[in-house]
């Protein structure tokens, strides 16, 4: 075997680990036969995933922001990762600990420091495992594809028996019996005769939409009428080139409304099973399956992708893509909007005093303060890491406009945030920088804008400053109420 292949064979291992110090020696001895990904913290674990899906997950407990626990619940929620076994990495000994990452479902536990001989024989034997696991889920899905397979030729068999009109009573009882397998695997059934329009719909099928037996009639428009308008043109073509022939079956997903007027989503399945003699189809019978968790699940993935855990406010992957459109836009338009860099003064300070806890209710109520203040949907407001903010302010109009948003954003941050029985006082400095004046790029902008919060840091904080760097003058800054704006030029 080539070094190549040798390595495209490799068995992926993520560490995750707020001490990389600690596995320095663990990583050092793993990457002789693994290819090891080390991050150092819950989210860069989760952005790296995106990525690329590990064969096997080393994961630290304690961790600021989020902590082992935390980290293994969202890994146990993305469907790539199932059956991907996670070792949780702790330095306590006690009962309790192991007892609860265990309850969650983690495969094992590795102790610091670490017997390296011990963790890789650990790890070799966990993924040996979980090849064998895939190797029967493959196995399985060999099944399911064969029993699918089989179940398309009977289908077929009984739509060539329909047409030829042949043993109409053994087609009845088919009939029945397949309605009832599948009422016993949580679909709902319908039937639709297309030239009289009056369609049949299964008890189950009216249980997932949340109506009794007698609460849906017996027309297609029973059906039609409930789709989502947003979905019902793709539902309707994809019907409609089953009914034409130019696919065997139908399989969309979509809404329907429910009874209590909330939206389920839906994949549906159907085909035809009856021919008329001008070969024009007469029958179709379809399923419903009710994958509402499996989307809503999916969709918890996606925003855990895109924004800051803690506050909810764009990360920085989000806002980088925002502030690409914005300069897309503003370029096209030959508008101008702002960037603004707001970074919390003295912040070390509460976690060095009070902890992690505090400054994390900190953060939490300054991003609800920055919201109460850009309220407008076409506005961007994202965390960074820390205690770092950033807004993108479109349409930002002339400089007294920005420079009255900035004052109530002091103002509102200036106000002191209760967390437990301590009141705090906090303060902010702001940098603001304006396409295209400032920068006609996401680099240009950005170091404009920091610099900008820095020289507000050294006027005294809290306070603002706009970055000016082709002009040579500089005017005083201003706290509440504004009066004027500090210019400053280029170091």
């Amino acid at each position: 075997m080539t070094v190549k292949e040798e390595s495209v064979h490799r068995k992926t291992i993520l560490i995750v680990d707020d001490e990389p110090v600690s596995v320095k020696i663990l990583c050092h001895q793993l990457e002789k036969e693994y290819s090891v990904i080390m991050t150092h913290s819950g989210r860069e674990a989760l952005e790296a995933i995106a990525y690329q899906t590990p064969d096997i997950i080393l994961l630290d407990l304690m961790m600021p922001e989020m902590d082992g626990y935390e980290v293994y619940t969202a890994i146990r929620m993305i469907p790539a990762l199932d059956g991907v076994p996670v070792l949780f990495i702790t330095v306590s000994t006690e009962v309790e600990c192991e007892a609860m990452g265990l309850e969650l479902g983690a495969n094992d536990f590795l102790h610091k420091p670490f017997n390296c001989d011990l963790v890789r024989l650990r790890i070799k034997n966990h993924l040996a495992f979980s090849q064998e696991r895939s190797l029967l889920l493959k196995r399985s899905a060999e099944f399911q594809e064969m029993n699918i397979k089989l179940e398309e030729e009977i289908a077929a068999h009984v739509a060539e028996t329909l047409k030829r009109k042949q043993a109409e009573t053994e087609l009845k009882a088919s009939e029945y019996r397949w309605k009832f397998a599948l009422e016993g695997s949580g679909d709902g059934v319908w039937d639709w005769d297309i030239t009289s329009g009056e369609t049949f719909y299964s008890r189950r099928y009216k249980e997932i939409l949340g109506f009794g037996e007698d609460e849906i009639g017996t027309t297609i428009d029973e059906w039609t009428k409930r789709i989502h308008p947003d979905d019902a043109a793709e539902v309707t073509a994809a019907l409609q080139q089953c009914l034409d022939g130019k696919i065997g079956t139908v399989m969309s997903e979509f809404r329907m409304a429910c009874k209590d007027g909330s939206w389920r989503w839906i994949l549906g399945r159907g085909m035809v099973v009856k021919y008329g003699f001008d070969g024009k189809p007469v029958r179709m019978i379809g399923t419903h399956s009710d994958i509402n968790e499996r989307i809503e699940k999916e969709g918890i993935i996606r925003k855990w992708a895109f924004y800051d855990p803690l506050t909810g406010l764009a990360n920085r992957r989000l806002f980088t893509d925002r502030l690409e459109q914005a300069i897309a836009t503003s370029k096209r338009h030959g508008a101008q909007f702002a960037l603004l860099f707001l970074d919390m003064d003295n912040f070390k300070d509460i976690n060095d005093s009070l902890g992690h806890q505090a400054g994390d209710e900190v953060l939490v109520e300054t991003g609800k303060r920055i919201r109460a203040c850009c309220k407008r949907d076409l506005d961007t407001i994202g965390r960074h890491g820390g205690d770092e903010f950033s807004i993108i302010l479109t349409n930002c109009g002339d400089r007294d406009q920005l420079a009255a948003i900035a004052a109530e954003l002091l103002q509102q941050l200036s106000q002191p945030i209760q967390v437990t029985d301590a009141l705090i006082p906090i303060t902010t400095s702001i940098g603001i920088s304006v396409y295209p004046h400032n920068g006609t790029d996401i680099k240009g902008l950005e170091i404009a804008s920091d610099r900008a919060m820095y020289a507000a840091k050294k006027a005294g904080r809290n306070t603002f400053r706009f970055w000016e760097p082709y002009l040579l003058r500089e005017e005083n800054a201003y706290k509440t109420p504004p009066t004027n704006w500090q210019i400053i030029t280029p170091e």
